[in-house]
């Protein structure tokens, strides 16, 4: 392993390695701008410039390999007077009047005090601009030029603006474009003296078979790549899963081919994961960004294949604790309590009314939800162990005394009975047993159940209308009842009763039909257990009024979600675990880092959602018959990748100047005006606040377990410097630091 000498610091790196890494290994910090840790280096931006002994000139350290006896300088005044030198050359095709304006930190750059142009101020991302910070720790060298702008119109793209004004030519974008994913759409442009980054005879980033993954934008420096809204910290579909699951994961396996992978990254957050890929409501589709493009990728039809076709191990269950708990309710939410409870080590008994296991479930109808599917989910939680009860309606909550944890999954059962009288699930029940409605037309306002009862009424040859403004719907079932022959409308409804039946107003028109029914429900039964506008009300861990008994499920939401139900399961579970003196589940991480090259599909934007095989049954037994393995690696590609760029790794930011939280380093800390920030462990920003006296303000928060670390400046306007600061944190993040958001909470 070569040894090196770094400023008189001696380090070892392994072979290969090169001069940049060695200093980076000793835990000095130079500047670049060209360089990326996911990148090959290739030297352009000459700002990680060093001086080694018996080498002539000044070499950049990140092409440089390193070699034994090597003696390296990283900040004579010589090296820091060239990289100001280099800089002041790079600053003139930048905007850089906002870098050196006293008064910039929470500036909008809306309105200028300095009366600077418009078109030579910096851009959006300043506060959070990497080349800023370099600039900064450089230092801009007495005589710089004045930026001239260039007058280049940006180009407003998918997700990205493209603003070559900004542009500094380090190439990043274009080597991981080329280099890492691939899709090699972004390319050097040369016109006589000036390069440029643009795509093939500057196109749009569309017509060039750009993946839209967003990487580029991640690595660019500057604002010449930026996105058209805040970055987000995980993909959008990750965001919105309730279930804590990662589809952007799975998506990506199922590309790969790699679907026993794929199913265990679904079965570790998920009890019933085969009923859930047919009926969620699946929320990440409507916040997947392929669908800004045309149509969103196709999800839940995914997860169904991949459930189909493919079976993981069930987690390893702890051994038993001795200890028992009932669950009231065998719908969705008293199954998926049951098999967490099971795999904590938990005797389980679960309770139900009816006759038959599934509560809610066995109200779906079967051409939505196969009852094999329903019935393999039950036998699953069946083997872990867990005792049913079937036709063991609980009255009160004393006839449990025996067991240490109740948690009631009852669901809303009772019809809040509104115009008819009429309760949804019985219409399914009595249709699905061969009885014919008493009706020869209605309209269904609602969500997913007016739905369901639409899609049966409408094989009874009922005329259906289905109205409703609820966006939790999955777009694909809102297709099939249409092509049912669902009349859907969205919107308000007004209705009145007249002569023979009831007039709907909707969407502009006037819509006579015999019967009108809601789908408003409320939780039945109390069990002495408080209830609030036909919810259980529950504390903060799912507890109920009730020492002991906790509640979760549909019981406890103000809609119907399959996916927020079952999350609210396994939060439940936890909290009864931690209540009975466990520690609830161990987090298992089943996530590698995936293969960045995407490559180029050629018209990759214009790769349509494919669509579902349909059974040609005049009846509709089953109006979906899922993916084969080819449409579902199909769909699995047109996912853009939005989770790649969040796996880059960082660039090296100049050191910020901050202490750790202990006595010996406040006692160094002035007794004078100014501004102090906090951090936590993480090196996150939690508490920005002006004083009379840093040291007094800091020794406040010696005891606080949160705050790890401080950083201080000394200034007398100490109230406007703090308001400054505040500003720019929220232009960067949006939010408030979270202590001062909590002071703001008090008052």
């Amino acid at each position: 392993m070569p040894s090196l000498k770094i400023n008189d610091l001696e380090v070892k790196v392994e072979e290969g390695s090169t001069v940049l890494d060695a200093i980076r290994a000793a835990g000095v910090y130079v500047p670049t701008l060209c360089y990326h840790p996911d990148l090959v280096p290739h030297g352009a931006c000459r700002l990680c410039i060093v001086e080694i002994e018996g080498i002539k000139g000044f070499p950049t350290s990140c092409t440089t390999p390193a070699e034994d006896g090597m003696v390296v300088y990283t900040d004579t005044e010589r090296v820091k007077e060239l990289r100001r030198e280099i800089l002041s050359l790079i600053l003139e095709q930048h905007p850089h009047e906002c870098i050196i304006c006293p008064q910039r930190e929470g500036c909008s750059r809306t309105q200028c005090s300095s009366n600077v142009p418009e078109d030579e101020r910096c851009c959006p991302v300043f506060d959070v601009c990497e080349f800023r910070k370099v600039v900064e720790y450089v230092g801009i060298r007495e005589g710089t030029p004045k930026y001239i702008p260039r007058k280049i119109s940006g180009i407003e793209e998918p997700f990205f603006i493209r603003d070559p004004e900004l542009c500094i030519v380090c190439g990043r974008c274009v080597r991981v474009c080329q280099d890492v994913i691939g899709a090699s759409v972004l390319e050097f442009v040369y016109k006589s003296s000036d390069i440029t980054v643009s795509t093939a005879y500057n196109l749009p980033l569309a017509e060039v078979g750009c993946r839209f993954d967003g990487c580029c934008v991640e690595v660019c420096p500057t604002g010449a790549l930026r996105d058209r809204t805040r970055k987000w910290d995980t993909p959008p579909c990750d965001g919105s899963c309730p279930l804590d699951y990662k589809p952007s994961y799975m998506v990506y396996l199922t590309s790969k081919k790699d679907f026993r992978s794929a199913v265990e990254s679904i079965q570790s957050r998920t009890a019933l994961p085969g009923i859930v890929s047919y009926i969620c409501q699946a929320p990440c589709e409507r916040d997947c960004r392929r669908g800004t493009l045309n149509e969103p990728i196709s999800i839940r039809a995914i997860e169904r294949f991949l459930m189909d076709n493919y079976k993981a191990d069930l987690p390893e269950r702890k051994s038993e604790n001795g200890k028992k708990v009932a669950v009231i309710g065998s719908g969705p939410a008293g199954l998926s309590a049951a098999y967490w409870f099971s795999l904590l080590g938990y005797s389980v008994t679960v309770f139900e009314a009816e006759s038959e296991i599934g509560g809610g479930l066995r109200f779906i109808p079967e051409f939505k939800l196969p009852r094999d599917i329903l019935e393999k989910e039950i036998n699953k939680i069946a083997s872990l162990g867990v005792e049913f009860k079937t036709n063991a309606r609980v009255s009160s909550l004393d006839e449990l005394a025996d067991f240490d944890a109740v948690l009631l999954t009852v669901g809303r059962q009772k019809s809040d009975r509104d115009l008819s009288g009429r309760d949804l699930r019985k219409i399914i029940s009595e249709v699905i047993s061969g009885r014919e409605p008493e009706f020869k037309s209605v309209a269904l306002i609602g969500g997913i159940l007016s739905l369901d009862t639409a899609r049966t009424l409408v094989r009874s040859g009922v005329e259906v209308v289905f109205i409703s403004n609820r966006l939790d719907i999955h777009m694909g079932e809102l297709e099939e009842a249409e092509r049912e022959g669902v009349r859907i409308y969205k919107g308000e409804a007004k209705v009145q009763e007249v002569e023979g039946g009831f007039e709907v107003l909707v969407d502009g028109q006037r819509i006579a039909v015999d019967e009108v029914i809601y789908d408003n429900y409320v939780v039945d039964e109390e069990l002495g257990v408080r209830i609030k506008d036909g919810l259980i009300v529950i504390k903060h861990n799912f507890e109920t009024s009730k020492r002991g008994v906790f509640a979760a499920g549909s019981a406890v939401l103000d809609e119907f979600s399959i996916a927020k139900s079952l999350a609210t399961v396994r939060r439940a579970v936890e909290e009864i675990d931690k209540f009975l003196g466990g520690n609830g589940f161990s987090q298992v991480v089943l996530q590698e880092r995936p293969d960045f090259w995407l490559g180029r599909i050629a018209n990759f934007v214009e790769l349509k959602r494919v669509k579902m095989p349909v059974s040609e049954g005049k009846d509709f037994e089953l109006v979906e018959l899922g993916f084969g393995k080819d449409e579902a690696v199909s769909e699995a590609i047109r996912c853009l990748r939005c989770d790649l760029r969040l796996r880059l790794e960082s660039p090296p930011l100049p050191p910020e100047e901050f202490m750790e939280l202990a006595a010996e380093k406040i006692a160094s800390a002035p007794e004078t005006e100014g501004v102090v920030r906090l951090f936590d462990a993480e090196m996150n920003v939690i508490f920005i606040k002006g004083t009379e006296n840093i040291r007094s303000l800091l020794e406040e928060y010696l005891e606080d377990p949160d705050v790890k670390y401080f950083a201080y400046e000394e200034d007398k306007m100490f109230t406007k410097r703090e308001s400054e600061l505040i500003q720019e944190f929220l232009q960067k993040h949006g939010r408030m630091p979270k202590y001062n958001d909590e002071l703001d909470d008090l008052f």
